[in-house]
């Protein structure tokens, strides 16, 4: 609510996301959650899915940096490759290769099996290499 007027979360300029939570479907506005202080309503998983939730809102907005704020703090409530692989994309958002691949590690780290995850870090890894010549 701004003053007494409820917000419109579907034409504010906020980031808000809609989560599915232990508590049902929630339209979540970003600045709201933390000004509320509502940590204590949700699940540790909740809490990260709601964070992850921010972290792929802002990328869409290519606002990088709030991103990997965002998919950091749900990394820190329970790491998860999937995560790691939207910060390394926000990292390359950065132009920052490096830290790029080092997500890109760790996510391959927590899921051997993730291709996504290879694949990005070939990719990456082979970026700030010359070519070989014949």
């Amino acid at each position: 609510m701004e003053g007494n007027k409820p917000i419109d979360l579907r034409t504010s300029s906020r980031v808000s996301v809609c989560v599915r939570t232990t508590l049902g479907e929630l339209d979540i506005c970003e600045e709201c959650y933390i000004k509320r202080n509502q940590f204590q309503l949700f699940s540790q998983l909740d809490m990260r899915e709601i964070h992850d939730q921010f972290g792929l809102e802002y990328q869409q907005r290519r606002d990088w940096v709030s991103s990997i704020k965002a998919f950091q703090r749900a990394v820190d409530i329970a790491p998860d490759a999937k995560i790691l692989l939207s910060i390394g994309g926000s990292y390359e958002g950065l132009g920052d290769l490096v830290e790029a691949q080092r997500c890109y590690s760790l996510a391959l780290t927590l899921d051997p099996e993730n291709s996504f995850a290879r694949d990005n870090l070939i990719r990456v890894a082979g970026v700030d290499r010359p070519a070989k010549q014949h």
